[in-house]
């Protein structure tokens, strides 16, 4: 009996071994949210600006037809945008004040209500 006892303490030192294993498994994924936001929300953004005759009307003309379908974001952008064409993904902190707000509440994929600011009606869509 004693064996038997012995060999089953050594399948359980192997247990409390697996179970010790994925302790440091459960804190390293922990370790792994923190590393998350180092991957920052990216943003695009559509600014209809001075160059527009009605930036507001126009604004909400390109709005509506990106709820419909939000494929069209770029093609709308490159065609509408008075942001630079070659102007990248925006980061949080690359945005105006008044954009930061309305940015960060965006999930994925989601796409602003047209803002204004200083620099004209603009429409966000949060790309990550």
């Amino acid at each position: 009996s004693h064996s038997a006892v012995s060999s089953t303490s050594r399948p359980g030192t192997g247990a409390h071994r697996s179970s010790t294993g994925s302790r440091p498994g459960t804190s390293g994924s922990r370790g792994v949210r923190p590393s998350s936001p180092p991957c920052p929300a990216k943003f695009q953004r559509i600014l209809l600006g001075n160059r527009q005759d009605l930036p507001l009307a126009m604004a909400r003309d390109i709005h509506a037809a990106l709820v419909e379908d939000s494929d069209l974001f770029e093609q709308l952008r490159e065609r509408f945008s008075d942001a630079p064409l070659d102007e990248g993904l925006l980061d949080l902190d690359g945005l105006y004040d008044e954009l930061e707000t309305v940015a960060a509440a965006l999930a994925p994929g989601q796409l602003s209500d047209v803002i204004a600011t200083e620099a004209g009606m603009q429409i966000l869509l949060r790309v990550s």
